[in-house]
């Protein structure tokens, strides 16, 4: 999301890490046996959206420089 808000460069490192991660999922999830609450999924993205947006003003420059 910083790449979005903030214009920071996305480097290898990052986009292999993000890569390895998405990998580790399928891996462990499998499609053909789970089954799935959507409301656990929504709370769930809402949960991984709200606390990437709290990172993500937590590690902004302007507010560290405040500090």
């Amino acid at each position: 999301l910083s790449f979005v808000f903030y214009g920071e460069k996305l480097s290898l490192k990052k986009i292999l890490c993000l890569i390895l991660c998405i990998l580790g999922i399928f891996i462990m999830v499998d499609l053909g046996v789970a089954t799935y609450d959507v409301k656990g999924i929504l709370l769930a993205l809402i949960s991984a959206i709200g606390y990437s947006f709290y990172v993500l003003g937590a590690s902004h420059k302007y507010i560290k420089s405040t500090n």
